[in-house]
């Protein structure tokens, strides 16, 4: 890579949380933290809720509630 890619995100809990996706490049990195001012607003930090739904391979209900069925079923045996 010839020119740096700027990667924006929230650091918390040594643990680096990006904004977007990330680039598809592949090699070596260096990530230098910078801490941004304390003007933002609430509104603009990443939320829990946004990693919802983007699994690589997404279970329907009927799926989970099979394997909780089978799980509590196992804990029945002597």
């Amino acid at each position: 890579m010839d020119s740096p890619v700027v990667i924006r995100g929230t650091f918390l809990n040594q643990v680096f949380i990006p904004d977007g996706p990330l680039p598809e490049i592949k090699g070596r990195a260096e990530l230098i933290v910078y801490q941004q001012l304390a003007d933002e607003t609430a509104d603009e930090r990443p939320s829990i809720f946004d990693v919802f739904g983007k699994a690589p391979q997404l279970r329907s209900a009927e799926d989970i509630d099979a394997q909780l069925r089978a799980e509590r079923d196992s804990w029945d045996d002597p």
